[in-house]
């Protein structure tokens, strides 16, 4: 689903992070080749929560794991 907003004109600028429990089936780099700006690892850490999202709606990549 990524590739395809990340490949359309529409949707492209549209900032994407992955949110994953299956950190060994879904990895940082499978999320970041798919046009991610950031990846989470559950459990969500609350406290970094909104820097991560104020980051990632800035057009700054960063990835908490």
């Amino acid at each position: 689903l990524v590739r395809e907003l990340k490949a359309d004109p529409g949707t492209r600028d549209i900032p994407v992070v992955a949110v994953t429990s299956y950190y060994d089936r879904f990895t940082k780099q499978n999320a970041l080749d798919a046009g991610c700006e950031a990846y989470i690892v559950k459990p969500i850490n609350t406290r970094t929560l909104p820097k991560l999202v104020s980051e990632v709606s800035k057009g700054r990549s960063k990835s908490e794991s």
